[in-house]
């Protein structure tokens, strides 16, 4: 799944949380043109640290990869100059 949106940062967080989820296990994710998160105005970005952008989206998911927090759903992140790629984790069974 490949969002190539308006790459305005609300409408890239809602893409992701309408859609991340019915992404079947090992389907990637993909957030292009990343760049548009540190630009202010149209796209709703900023500097670094600026809350609500894709970046910040990508940053809370590396949390959600690192921490106990009891979210499984991402199994990798793999980010380049102005993209990321997202794998949906398999769900684990006890």
């Amino acid at each position: 799944m490949i969002d190539d949106g308006s790459h305005i940062a609300s409408h890239i967080r809602a893409s992701f949380d309408k859609l991340f989820p019915a992404l079947r296990p090992d389907g990637w994710y993909v957030i292009e043109d990343l760049w548009t998160a540190y630009h202010a105005g149209e796209y709703e970005g900023g500097p670094s640290g600026t809350p609500g952008t894709a970046i910040d989206l990508i940053k809370g998911l590396i949390d959600r990869t690192q921490t106990e927090s009891g979210a499984n759903d991402v199994a990798e992140l793999h980010l380049f100059d102005s993209i990321v790629f997202i794998r949906k984790a398999r769900p684990t069974t006890s």
